[in-house]
Formats: structure tokens, sequence, C-alpha cells
């Protein structure tokens, strides 16, 4: 199952806060989540969960974005922000005021890919990294984007979560890496905070665009709305890779 969450801070947090903070955020998570859930989260190379910081200019407010992957991780947050107005972030000795929690309807893996085939894909897809993206490639961390390592990520969180609809055509697959490219692109480097270490990753705007038949187009698009629930790249469970998505 897939659901995604907005938790936003009243004005008077905004000081406090900025997108370095997700692996504060995500200590958090794993001291409020059950005992049980937190050792099989911790035991897992990819997270059932995204979670990152942005800015919304158009509340002048911060907002901590939360997407889960699959049903348990979804049930045990419901229930940790329905009784909660405030969050303490203990390691900065922080408390911030919760505004409003915006949820967006839960969708299955399947409801997701009928809901992409049924409305016809778009040729051309603007992503925003809202926070760094990197790539894990052969242990070195890759802050240059390349289509092949975008895909090649989204899709292992997608085949490690959405086990009814696997996506396992390696045609395919090669197909919607040879018929993307990237059309316009601002970017520019930017370092992130973790617990103990600075991460180098890039931030800002890439446009795609897919050639090819329809099918190969819907299959990008997929991926691409997978992507604001899974996040892109490395480290997306601690404030990385965050995005939003427009098609056009």
């Amino acid at each position: 199952m897939l659901k995604r969450r907005e938790i936003v801070f009243e004005q008077e947090e905004n000081k406090k806060l900025n997108i370095n903070n997700g692996s504060l955020f995500h200590g958090f998570l794993m001291e409020n989540l059950s005992p049980n859930l937190t050792d099989y989260l911790h035991s897992q190379s990819l997270r059932p969960f995204s979670q990152f910081l942005s800015y919304s200019k158009g509340d002048n407010k911060w907002v901590w974005n939360i997407a889960t992957l699959d049903k348990e991780v979804d049930i045990e947050i419901e229930k940790l922000f329905s009784n909660t107005n405030i969050i303490k972030i203990k390691k900065k000795d922080m408390v911030l005021k919760i505004d409003y929690i915006k949820s967006y309807p839960s969708l299955t893996y399947k409801d997701l890919t009928k809901d992409v085939y049924s409305e016809g894909g778009s040729r051309n897809i603007n992503v925003s990294f809202l926070t760094p993206c990197s790539f894990k490639i052969s242990g070195n961390n890759v802050i240059l984007p390349q289509v092949s390592y975008l895909y090649q990520n989204i899709l292992n969180k997608w085949n490690a979560f959405a086990k009814e609809v696997s996506i396992d055509d390696r045609d395919a697959i090669q197909h919607i890496n040879n018929y993307t490219y990237i059309s316009d692109f601002n970017i520019r480097a930017s370092n992130y905070s973790l617990e103990s270490a600075t991460k180098k990753g890039f931030i800002g705007k890439i446009q795609f665009r897919v050639r090819g038949p329809e099918p190969l187009v819907n299959l990008c698009n997929l991926m691409f709305r997978f992507s604001e629930y899974s996040g892109i790249g490395s480290s997306t469970a601690l404030g990385m890779g965050g995005v939003r998505i427009e098609f056009r």
C-alpha cells in the first residue's frame, strides 16, 4: 500500500528548520515506532518509507513529507500522529508544533498502475529534486544524474515492495533507458548532513523526454509517479532524494 502525508509546522518554527534536518526526523521515527518494527527496518537494505523536509513558499511554512510503501509501516505512522501535535527532536532539544497534517488517499500498487495506464502517458516529465540526490554505484557515491541510474534505483524499490505487479521484463527496462533522455536541467551540487557525516548530491530540476511507443511511455510515467513515494537515489529514508513530479 502507498500513502503520502504532509506534516505542516507552525510558522513560528521556520527558523529552526532546514532541508538538512531530515536525518534528525528519521531518528524521531525510529524512537517512536514499535521496537519490533524498528528492528525490522534496521535489517532491511531498502526501507519501506521515505521522508524529507521541504519549504512551502505559498504557506510560508516547513513541511515534513512522509510516504509509506507498505501497510504495516503506514498503520504505525498513522497511530503515531493521531496522538500528538508536537514533534520532539531529542538530539537538538527541539520541540516543534504541528499546524495540521494533510493525508493523501492511499493506493495499492495495482491502483497506481491502473491509474497511470488509463490516463495515457506524458512524454515530458519535470522532476524537482527538493533535497540532495545521489546514487550508490559499485560502492561509490555518484552525484551526476544518469537515466539508467535513476530508473534502476526506482525499479529496485518498486520490485522490493510491489509484489503483486513486479516488473522484471529486461527488454522493457532497457528500452526505457534507451528512449528517455534529459532535455533540460538546472541543477547544482549540494551537501547533505547525515547524523555522523556529510554526503554530496545534486539538487534542482531536470526535464526528461520520453520517445517510443505508448506502453513504454506509460511505464516511464509509472516509475516517476512511484518516485514521489519512494524518493530517488540513496538515503531516502534519511531525507535525501525527495522529489515532486510534473507531467506535461
